[in-house]
């Protein structure tokens, strides 16, 4: 069996902390979506779109991953008890693989496509510091998503 390595927190309390971090995000951008809504800035209100939206999928991704850590477990011990041998299997690496990826690219979604959004909104109202600021993070997510990506795609590519 091939395996890969990649720097994320597979444990159940890992997955429901980063869960429980989106679902605060995702509900937060209301706050920039009713204060675009009031002062009729369209530029803010696509950005909190943008950003909730992607971390709504990036939520829901952590729930699939759960649920499928949840019936691997099951099925692991169900096994054990029948004294039949358990361990991973080349599809569950390739299974938890596929939803690392789809988290990872989803967060790229709110780094680079919310802040580089931000960053525009905040440059069309003259708030120039602010914007660099957000467009430091949108660089930083293009870099920080090449760098979780490199191992899954040695992986793919070398099979």
């Amino acid at each position: 069996m091939k395996d890969v390595q990649v720097y994320y927190d597979f444990t159940f309390s890992g997955i429901i902390k980063r869960r429980r971090f989106f679902t605060i995000l995702s509900f937060s951008m209301v706050i920039p979506l009713l204060c675009g809504a009031l002062i009729n800035n369209k530029n803010m209100i696509f950005s909190a779109f943008i950003i909730g939206t992607f971390a709504y999928f990036v939520k829901s991704n952590l729930t699939t991953m759960l649920i499928f850590l949840s019936e691997t477990g099951v099925q692991a011990y169900k096994d054990k008890l029948a004294g039949r041998d358990t361990g991973a299997t080349q599809e569950f690496v390739d299974k938890l693989l596929s939803l690392f990826v789809t988290d990872t690219l989803l967060t790229a979604g709110i780094t680079v496509l919310g802040s580089g959004f931000c960053a525009y909104a905040l440059s069309q109202e003259g708030f120039w510091l602010a914007s660099v600021l957000f467009l430091v993070f949108s660089v930083f997510g293009v870099a920080f998503t090449g760098f979780l990506l490199i191992n899954p795609l040695k992986y793919y590519f070398g099979r």
